[in-house]
């Protein structure tokens, strides 16, 4: 187990060098770019993730508000507290929040 947390730590200290790095090029590369053009690309970044952010809100309406919704959390957890089986958890938030 701990050589599994040593090795997401060291991914982990990977992909921060790695996109610092990254940002550093783009920081640099964005003394050419007009302000407009960058607002533009951000408006349409925001735009695109705004569908995924209604669909995780509406996922978290459905498992909190609703009845069956609710349901279906004590189910999973109540598998998780009684026999230990974390399987069912990770295929209900991949299935909801993928």
């Amino acid at each position: 187990m701990e050589k599994l947390l040593d090795l997401l730590k060291s991914f982990a200290g990977f992909l921060f060098y790695h996109y610092k790095g990254l940002y550093n090029e783009l920081n640099k590369a964005r003394d050419h770019v007009p302000l407009r053009f960058m607002i533009s690309d951000f408006v349409s970044v925001l735009r695109s993730c705004g569908m995924f952010v209604t669909l995780h809100a509406i996922a978290l309406l459905v498992f909190t508000v609703l009845p069956l919704g609710r349901d279906v959390l004590l189910i999973v957890v109540e598998e998780i507290a009684v026999q230990h089986h974390v399987g069912n958890l990770l295929w209900l938030l991949g299935g909801a929040f993928i």
